[in-house]
């Protein structure tokens, strides 16, 4: 009523520009919703149709850290692929890894990387994981040198130097929690604990020097921005998926997130500035790298983004599989019991090294559960149909999308979906690591394995893959040797948490008994 009484108190040609204004506000909405239910390519995929009308329900639930859980309601509803977004498809059936995110062939198409979730480059140029093409060919040929069998052996101990000192903070701490158990300290948080860990060890291999987190017990600033950078980045992502916002999403950060995010790229720059002036032979990834490189394969610039995202990609998420690991151990004693008879048969600690461990698979059976239930990735990573469509599980999938928003298709697997459904595992939601055991027992030996792909798959697997593993083995056999675990609180449900983009953990608080020999 107010709006028309305006327009009544204006002249005929801005009137008409008033009903104009009114008519596009109310009508493009409501003509775009119609397109998608519709009109749309993807009319037909099932899905709930608020879903399929608008972006609002998948980023309303996105934002509140929910998202996933919600999807993996769907696909339990729907099936193995459901229609997530107006232009956006989720996939859980294991042929969908090879299809969305394997290698360019003769007879199959390499997906492009959606640009919006890599988010914005502060390198300049794109490192290992924001690149492609070529790019990224040169990038990964040039970094495997680092990441080789031989290149993990000379790496050993800078792994147990770290390892070692956790044992030293975690020991010191423990004997706190028996003579003083008010002091600050006495407080065991294996979240930090594995975070001090991982960092300081994933600087020592990219810097030349650690963080001296377990020196000092506490996050630096440069860590903490980081870990609290995790949510801003999930934003950043919902916002991008607006086009008219899609390009506005870098002027719409806070500044204390803009100068974080400068501050912690100048920081990657100094440290990598500052290994290079310097020439050794100490094992880290610059010395393996450089001696195999020419001056072609990677450039300063380059070398930058790739040393910021070894810092992202390879701390946080291998401190969330232990921290996974540890909490589900502690709340299955039996599966606890299995894991501490392997390990403890072990004569030393200076037994426990990456050529022994390979060989306890009970430990391999625990780290494999533990990224199934819970994945250090847990999202997707969102792929481009190709524009003349795609078959994907046996079924076409357009690329094309329509006249509106960004006209193209979306997809992925997200892990925690498809490692949660029954329709890939038996007792999905259970702590299970028979499963994973050579010889499972007979209800786990139809569980869809190819559906398992915590590092993902095709030419943008994981680089680290390898050393992910030798570094979870190593850190958590030592704490499973030296210690005796348990749970401050046995009622606290951990693992509910929020995933913006990753797990927003808790505190995981314990109590630890050293282990008496």
């Amino acid at each position: 009523m107010a709006l028309t009484r305006l327009v009544n108190l204006v002249d005929e040609p801005l009137k008409a520009a008033l009903y104009a204004i009114l008519l596009l506000t109310l009508g493009y909405p409501a003509l775009v919703i119609t397109y998608n239910l519709l009109f749309h390519p993807l009319r037909k995929v099932p899905g709930p149709k608020l879903w399929a009308a608008t972006l609002l329900p998948a980023y309303y639930n996105r934002l509140r850290g929910t998202a996933i859980f919600r999807i993996k309601e769907l696909h339990d509803q729907y099936g193995p692929v459901v229609r997530v977004a107006p232009e956006e498809l989720s996939f859980i059936d294991g042929q969908a890894w090879k299809d969305i995110y394997g290698y360019n062939t003769a007879n199959t198409v390499a997906f492009e990387r959606d640009a919006l979730q890599a988010g914005p480059e502060e390198a300049g140029t794109p490192g290992l994981l924001r690149s492609k093409g070529e790019q990224h060919n040169r990038l990964r040929r040039t970094l495997n040198h680092a990441f080789s069998d031989k290149a993990l052996k000379q790496q050993e101990g800078l792994i147990k130097k770290y390892a070692d000192l956790l044992i030293r903070v975690l020991n010191r701490r423990a004997e706190l929690q028996k003579s003083d158990s008010d002091h600050p300290d006495a407080q065991i948080n294996m979240v930090e604990m594995y975070h001090f860990t991982t960092f300081d060890a994933m600087a020592d291999l990219s810097f030349g020097q650690p963080l001296g987190l377990l020196k000092q017990e506490r996050y630096t600033a440069w860590v903490s921005f980081l870990l609290s950078h995790v949510k801003s980045v999930a934003y950043m992502h919902a916002i991008a998926r607006w086009p008219i916002l899609a390009r506005s999403v870098k002027y719409l950060l806070p500044k204390s997130v803009k100068e974080g995010r400068e501050e912690f790229f100048g920081y990657c720059v100094a440290k990598v500035d500052e290994r290079m002036a310097v020439q050794t032979e100490r094992p880290d990834f610059w010395s393996l790298i450089v001696k195999n490189q020419d001056e072609k394969s990677i450039t300063r610039q380059e070398m930058y983004a790739v040393a910021s995202d070894f810092m992202v990609a390879g701390t946080e998420t291998t401190a969330t599989l232990l921290s996974g690991a540890t909490w589900y151990l502690c709340t299955h004693l039996d599966k606890m019991k299995k894991l501490c008879d392997e390990i403890r048969s072990f004569g030393s600690a200076d037994e426990l090294t990456l050529q022994s461990l390979q060989n306890t698979v009970y430990l391999q059976a625990v780290l494999q559960e533990s990224l199934r239930v819970y994945p250090a990735v847990p999202a997707g990573g969102m792929r481009l149909v190709p524009k003349e469509g795609y078959t994907i599980c046996g079924e076409y999938y357009p690329g094309y999308s329509g006249p509106f928003a960004s006209g193209r298709v979306t997809c992925s697997v997200m892990p925690y979906v498809a490692n949660h459904s029954a329709y890939n595992f038996h007792n999905p939601d259970a702590f299970v690591p028979e499963r994973f055991l050579p010889d499972p027992p007979a209800e786990y030996r139809d569980d869809k394995r190819g559906a398992f792909k915590p590092f993902g798959h095709g030419p943008r697997v994981c680089i680290g893959e390898n050393l992910a593993w030798h570094n979870a083995r190593l850190i958590l056999a030592y704490v499973i040797y030296h210690f005796d675990i348990s749970l401050v609180d046995e009622k606290d449900a951990w693992v509910d948490q929020p995933i913006m983009e990753l797990w927003m953990k808790k505190p995981l608080l314990v109590k630890l008994n050293p282990v008496q020999r």
